[in-house]
């Protein structure tokens, strides 16, 4: 339960809650004994919890699709960067020997 529920609940229900400190910000104390005699004394509320849905089997069988077309595109993109580096070596080797043999061979 949150801050503002314990203060409803204090307000509205009685619930048997004592404050330390003192004033509306103070530490909250109650007892076992306390919380369960209130909790038994409460008119029952009926709650309804709604079950989960799954999505129609038109749904699941897109999604498994996209999820294999994504696996399929995670790796392409992996061996795409893998190229990518490869290429950047290639280039930057091509630009040091470019750059070593012009300085060995300047032009006049």
């Amino acid at each position: 339960m949150g801050v503002r529920t314990i203060q409803r609940y204090e307000g509205e229900e009685e619930l048997p809650i004592r404050r330390l400190t003192g004033g509306p910000r103070g530490t909250v104390v109650a007892t076992k004994t306390e919380l369960d005699d209130w909790l038994a004394a409460r008119p029952k509320r009926h709650v309804s919890i709604a079950p989960k849905r799954l999505p129609p089997d038109s749904t699941i069988e897109p999604l498994g699709v996209a999820i294999l077309r994504m696996r399929q595109l995670r790796t392409e993109m992996k061996q795409r960067r893998a190229d990518v580096r490869t290429a950047v070596r290639t280039l930057h080797r091509s630009i040091q020997l470019v750059v070593i043999t012009h300085l060995n061979n300047p032009v006049r």
